[in-house]
C-alpha cells in the first residue's frame, strides 16, 4: 500500500495593480482586481491544494475601513489551534485618506 500525503503549497503573490481609471485597462476587459481574481482562479486550478499571501501594491483606498488584521492570533488567521502568544492591537487607526474605492473590497 502506498504512503499518501496531503502536499500542500503557499504561493507569495507580489503584485503591482494600476489605480482606478488607468489607461492600463483601455487593452484588457475589467480592472486589477479582476485580473488578478483571473489569475488566482487559474493557479488554483492546476494546484487545489494552494494557499496565497498576496502582497504588493493593490492601490485600495480604504478610507477608515479596517485595513490590518486586527488580532495576530494564529487560530484566528490559520483556523487551527497553534499554541502561539497572541497579541491585540488597541490604537485606533488614524488614517488620511477620504476616499473609499472599489478596490478595497478585496
Amino acid at each position: 500500500m502506498a504512503n499518501k500525503r496531503n502536499i500542500y503549497h503557499t504561493i507569495l503573490y507580489a503584485t503591482y495593480i494600476a489605480p482606478e481609471g488607468s489607461p492600463m485597462y483601455d487593452f484588457r476587459n475589467g480592472n486589477g482586481l479582476n485580473i488578478l481574481q483571473e489569475k488566482l482562479t487559474a493557479i488554483t486550478s492546476d494546484l487545489p491544494n494552494t494557499s496565497f499571501v498576496i502582497a504588493g501594491d493593490l492601490h485600495a483606498r480604504v478610507k477608515d475601513l479596517q485595513d490590518y488584521i486586527p488580532s495576530d492570533d494564529l487560530d484566528f488567521i490559520f483556523n487551527d489551534s497553534i499554541d502561539y502568544p497572541s497579541d491585540t492591537f488597541q490604537i485606533p487607526r488614524k488614517s488620511r485618506d477620504t476616499v473609499l474605492n472599489s478596490f478595497a473590497s478585496l
